[in-house]
């Protein structure tokens, strides 16, 4: 059994492509880098192998995702963000597609770590 965590993370806006947040590190391993997350029902030691999914909305499929590598504090860029915000390093995986909301739904970006 495998972990997964599902997310809000807009589209772009201004005819760029992509998600939010979320950069592209190294091309050729297909490495991304996604932030800044606070932690809901999650560690950076649990969070770590998870599969992250990114949706537009809890009531669409996911658009991107792949396993999550690292996750790391960063500091808040301005004083009203909080302190405890992360950045995961994912590996983007063609599974990451299309799959449907899991976990919490409501008013939250992120669904909880669950199991799969």
């Amino acid at each position: 059994m495998g972990k997964a965590l599902h997310v809000i993370c807009k589209a772009r806006t201004g005819g760029k492509a992509g998600r939010e947040g979320v950069d592209l590190v190294d091309n050729k391993r297909m490495l991304f880098t996604s932030d800044a997350w606070v932690k809901k029902g999650w560690t950076p030691e649990t969070i770590v192998g998870a599969i992250l999914y990114m949706h537009q909305t809890q009531d669409e499929p996911s658009a991107f995702g792949g396993e999550i590598l690292a996750c790391e504090l960063i500091s808040p860029k301005t004083a009203d963000q909080p302190n405890d915000r992360y950045q995961f390093t994912l590996s983007a995986m063609h599974e990451g597609r299309g799959v449907k909301w899991r976990g919490n739904r409501g008013p939250t970006e992120q669904g909880g770590l669950i199991e799969v």
